[in-house]
């Protein structure tokens, strides 16, 4: 992460760097000038020649930046395409064992396994509409966590989150933690077991909702839940939620919690000013 920051501004110290540098020679030309009463060659080419190394480096600065877009691009391709053969390889296998039901004649069966197949495809069509990439990556981590323990993970998303500006470390600390919770919650459960992750855009922010079919929260555990250190597991385990509001709190975002249907989670996190 510290990596991607350094990347992503130094460009712009560069940048700010050699304009201060072009000033300084810039000055020290007009010192030398004033002092010796007389423009000689030397002092017209000093200041020509930092303006020339300027725009130079201008130039340099200007294709690193696109240099580093497009490797994100990139970076973003190969994640998809990475999808996109999984699933091609899936699909085969699918197409496979569907084959065998019909052959079987085992005709509901066969019903039942598309179902089942549709909701997979979808959820994975959901998930390439998300262009944040650590958040897609976390996303796509406990989406196959869930499917292991048995718990169906049902993805809705209507926004790209195309300037979705959470850090990284942001991102895993308030999402990772929240997944983690409701896992915890239903892979146990004798009944339905689910999670919903839902990704929605209003005119001012994007509103995440996570949510889980396990036991409602305790009055007096809702009570306390975000304190330092609370916990219902043990000693040293409590600080999830905690952490979650610090860092949706630096964001500039609010938790919401909700359980007047399903236990929800929501986080409301502000866009930025050139989105509105």
């Amino acid at each position: 992460m510290r990596l991607s920051f350094i990347q992503k501004d130094m460009p712009y110290v560069i940048t700010a760097f050699l304009l201060i540098q072009a000033f300084s020679i810039l000055l020290a030309s007009r010192v030398v000038n004033f002092h010796s009463q007389q423009i000689t060659l030397l002092g017209i080419m000093i200041p020509i020649v930092a303006l020339i190394n300027f725009a130079i480096v201008l130039a340099a600065v200007y294709w690193l930046n696109n240099m580093f877009t497009l490797n994100k691009i990139l970076t973003t391709m190969n994640e998809n395409l990475k999808i996109l053969r999984s699933e091609r390889h899936d699909f085969i296998n699918h197409l496979m064992s569907i084959h065998g039901l019909i052959a079987a004649d085992e005709y509901k069966s066969v019903i039942d396994y598309i179902k089942l197949v549709n909701q997979d495809y979808r959820n994975n069509s959901q998930m390439l509409n998300i262009s944040n990439l650590y958040l897609r990556t976390l996303l796509q981590k406990k989406k196959d966590e869930s499917e292991s323990l048995g718990i169906k993970f049902k993805l809705v998303v209507t926004s790209r989150l195309t300037h979705f500006k959470m850090d990284p470390k942001s991102i895993t600390v308030v999402f990772g933690n929240l997944l983690d919770n409701a896992i915890d919650a239903v892979k146990d459960s004798t009944g339905k077991k689910q999670i919903t992750f839902e990704i929605n855009e209003l005119k001012f922010q994007y509103v995440f909702i996570v949510s889980d079919s396990g036991e409602p929260i305790k009055p007096e555990v809702r009570e306390k839940m975000f304190e330092v250190g609370y916990s219902t597991k043990g000693e040293n385990r409590g600080y999830g939620l905690e952490l979650i509001k610090r860092a949706i709190i630096k964001n500039q975002g609010q938790l919401v919690f909700d359980d007047s249907n399903e236990k929800q989670f929501k986080v409301l996190i502000p866009k930025t000013e050139r989105e509105f």
